[in-house]
């Protein structure tokens, strides 16, 4: 899992000294519990990587709907037809498209065998490799966990408490739940719809 925002960024809004590590421990940890907050919440795997992802089948179902995206490439689609995947026949290319920004798979002109896990999906996909590719090429949900991390910082001392004033000013506690006004819009723009039939 990559961090969706670096130490530096959070430092610059909580008004430290990049140079100061003092606070690095516990930004660290911060970060890294905000970013996997951040990916459970978007209900979509961040991380460009190469996947393996397995879907039930269900007669007439023909979407599916890939957990990292954008897809980069689709290595194979199989299908089990039997329950213990000895034997398995590969979906032909010419069979099946992607929604390459949606991470959306189609299967057409092939009939699949049903089953619980049934269809098998190689395919590399996700947002970003690392942090910096992330920050580059999604500025907003980058500063968006930083701004919750942030906020996270100064609510660390008053637990329960509906504001924090500071020489910065004032904080108040998001009552709506986690995620700050100005964060939860940033993540529902990236957040999975998921497909259901």
């Amino acid at each position: 899992m990559i961090h969706l925002a670096r130490i530096d960024q959070v430092k610059s809004l909580i008004a430290f000294s990049p140079d100061d590590p003092s606070v690095d421990g516990l930004l660290y940890a911060l970060i890294e519990e905000v970013s996997k907050a951040m990916q459970d919440y978007l209900c979509r795997w961040i991380q460009r990587d190469t996947y393996t992802e397995y879907f039930s089948v269900q007669y007439n179902r023909t979407i599916y709907q890939l957990s990292a995206y954008p897809v980069s490439s689709i290595s194979s689609v199989h299908n089990a037809t039997d329950w213990d995947w000895d034997t398995e026949s590969e979906v032909d290319d010419d069979c099946y498209t992607v929604d390459t920004e949606a991470g959306l798979l189609y299967i057409e002109r092939w009939t699949l065998v049903s089953g619980y896990r049934a269809l098998r999906v190689i395919y590399s996909g996700g947002m970003a490799a690392d942090t910096e590719e992330l920050i580059a090429s999604y500025p907003d949900l980058s500063m968006a966990c930083a701004r919750q991390v942030g906020y996270l910082w100064q609510m660390r001392t008053k637990p329960g408490a509906a504001s924090v004033s500071s020489g910065q000013g004032t904080v108040s506690r998001n009552v709506d739940g986690y995620w700050l006004p100005e964060v939860k819009p940033v993540l529902d723009r990236y957040r999975c719809r998921r497909v259901t039939e």
